[in-house]
């Protein structure tokens, strides 16, 4: 047989035997265009988050509420174990092939048909009688019969199919999770439901925005009880259970931040979030909010908030900072308080810091002891991971987000600064 006959044949048989992955991985890619198509169509967007999505998350956020450990990090588990058993079984089908499926061939059909009406007693097909009288078998058929071996696939076509498997269940996972968050970028923002608009601010706003933060710093921090440096109360299941009416009072001013009771979770595995610079997330699957334990503790309130306001349907990093703040000061909760001011004093004075040594200087020699060794605290242990590890992460992360039209990345947690000058700064209403 010529070459060229060859390759053709053999991608019949490859289309023949792997066309369901090919249909399931075509419906997947549509899907996608699709979900694209909605998403820049802001009525689509807005219906299918606010009728779709958020009811979603609402009623798995509340049945996962029941379960005592984290729902999420076990679905994180699950998939990294499937991941090991699939690439170790695809090692394994490299080295010991499975054997060829035989092609369902007219004559093999014809030949069952034909064994079933003899038993029958009925006469045979036109022709049939012909092949079983001297006719060669089909390919592979009297090999069978002679009990020999069906012949191994070849380790490209192992190769082939089990990456396109791979492939396969990376999409299904993606487009699950575009449905299930990547549509909320697109819906009602916060700003346009709150009317807050962010605006490029002055040296001027930001220095007068991070003096505010840095008196409130220092009028909390008496009223929270230090047991350590980077220690508030040193229980954590107390400041978990805290978290509760935490958006009891925004709710008020802000209807549409309404959610089902929702309580975080810590994580088992927070060591590993911390090597991958995640202080917590929100899982849209099963619409929990999962929160690194092992961080420092004086931050860990304003990062609970941070991941319910995701949990509100907030998706932008920046805008779920504000919220988060914007809580943690409303709650009526030192401990709380204390936390958000400090959340927001970091992105503050990060800011000022850029745009002016001196006017961010003579703010920060304001501010009390205790805030400043809480914050040399947690620099100290978030610097004790900065790898290629967590360099990466926070790439892909850059990455996964700017996929969803967030320009900024994983900068867009500081572009909170506008968002709280807006608010809380000398021209807020």
């Amino acid at each position: 047989m010529p070459q060229k006959d060859q390759i053709r044949a053999a991608a019949i048989r490859w289309w023949r035997r792997d066309r369901g992955l090919y249909f399931a991985l075509a419906a997947l890619v549509l899907a996608q265009f699709i979900l694209r198509g909605v998403m820049h169509w802001p009525a689509a967007a807005h219906f299918a988050v606010r009728y779709l999505v958020r009811p979603y998350h609402r009623a798995m956020g509340w049945l996962c509420s029941f379960l005592p450990f984290s729902a999420a990090e076990l679905c994180w588990a699950a998939l990294i174990a499937f991941c090991l058993w699939y690439a170790g079984r695809t090692v394994f089908f490299l080295f010991c092939p499975p054997p060829e499926k035989p092609a369902k061939t007219q004559s093999s059909k014809m030949l069952k048909k034909s064994a079933a009406e003899r038993e029958n007693g009925r006469p045979l097909p036109e022709g049939a009688a012909e092949r079983e009288n001297g006719r060669p078998l089909p390919e592979g058929a009297a090999e069978r019969e002679n009990g020999q071996a069906a012949p191994r696939r070849s380790r490209g076509a192992v190769l082939w199919r089990r990456t396109l498997g791979g492939i396969l269940t990376a999409l299904a996972v993606y487009t699950g999770y575009t449905v299930l968050w990547g549509l909320v970028y697109y819906g009602p923002s916060f700003e346009q439901q709150a009317g807050i608009a962010a605006r490029p601010v002055s040296v001027n706003e930001l220095e007068d925005t991070m003096r505010f933060f840095r008196d409130r710093i220092n009028q909390t921090a008496p009223l929270v009880a230090h047991v350590a440096p980077g220690v508030l109360t040193g229980d954590t299941n107390a400041i978990f259970d805290a978290a509760d009416p935490l958006y009891d009072a925004l709710e008020q001013s802000y209807p549409f931040l309404d959610s089902s009771a929702v309580r975080p979770k810590q994580m088992a595995f927070s060591r590993v979030m911390s090597w991958i610079n995640f202080t917590g997330f929100f899982f849209p699957f099963t619409g929990e909010a999962n929160l690194n334990v092992d961080s420092p503790e004086c931050l860990l309130p304003a990062t609970i908030a941070h991941e319910l306001a995701h949990v509100r349907g907030v998706a932008p990093e920046q805008t779920a900072n504000f919220v988060a703040i914007l809580a943690c000061d409303t709650c009526g909760d030192a401990l709380y308080a204390y936390s958000g001011y400090l959340l927001g004093y970091i992105h503050l004075s990060n800011a000022l810091y850029g745009a002016s040594y001196e006017r961010w200087l003579a703010v920060a020699q304001g501010l009390c002891e205790t805030a400043n060794e809480d914050l040399r605290v947690n620099n100290a242990y978030w610097r004790q991971f900065d790898s290629p590890v967590s360099e990466a992460a926070d790439s892909a992360y850059s990455g996964f987000l700017q996929s969803y039209d967030q320009e900024l990345g994983s900068r867009s947690y500081g572009a909170v600064v506008d968002l709280l000058v807006a608010y809380y700064g000398p021209s807020a209403a």
